[in-house]
């Protein structure tokens, strides 16, 4: 009996450190879904844009802390994650709304986004030529 114990002791202690673990890494992966949302959402007017030969547009609005294409209903930025438009022209930082047009001839307005929490920040960057949309770290 004094077996059972110990090992229902040991059991008990090794979940409670499995938890603090992976509490860790919630606000990591938390950041990562993210930005990989906010990349397929624009990947997704991209494709629009061409499939529908009708103009498509991407708002990114930091004050409000949502997301998504005009006209359809918008996502909210999760919790403890902030977001933020870079302006092409003047490479600064928005917590204005910021809008990236897809044009159903094919181009397309180039842009920036950065999506970060306390300890993390990824970038994501829409290629005016190769019409691409890339997600990278940002900083050391």
């Amino acid at each position: 009996m004094l077996e059972l114990i110990i090992v229902l002791a040991l059991t008990g202690i090794m979940c409670g450190f499995s938890t603090l673990f992976f509490a860790r890494g919630l606000p990591s992966a938390r950041l990562n879904a993210a930005a990989r949302d906010i990349s397929s959402v624009i990947r997704h007017a991209r494709a629009l844009s061409s499939l529908q030969r009708e103009n498509q547009v991407v708002i990114i609005d930091a004050k409000d802390r949502v997301y998504g294409i005009k006209g359809r209903p918008l996502k909210p930025v999760p919790e403890g994650i902030t977001i933020e438009a870079i302006d092409p022209v003047t490479g600064q930082a928005s917590k204005d709304a910021r809008t990236f047009r897809f044009y159903a001839a094919g181009g397309h307005e180039t842009g920036s986004v950065i999506v970060k929490n306390k300890a993390k920040a990824l970038r994501i960057d829409t290629d005016p030529v190769a019409g691409s949309v890339t997600v990278k770290a940002v900083g050391p």
